[in-house]
């Protein structure tokens, strides 16, 4: 159980990671 929910939160960290990295690819194109 306490493995799933930390997998959940590792999840939703690497969406974010990559949220970032996509819109500093943006930024940096224009």
């Amino acid at each position: 159980m306490f493995f799933i929910e930390k997998t959940v939160e590792f999840d939703k960290w690497l969406r974010k990671l990559k949220d970032l990295r996509a819109k500093a690819k943006i930024l940096f194109r224009i």
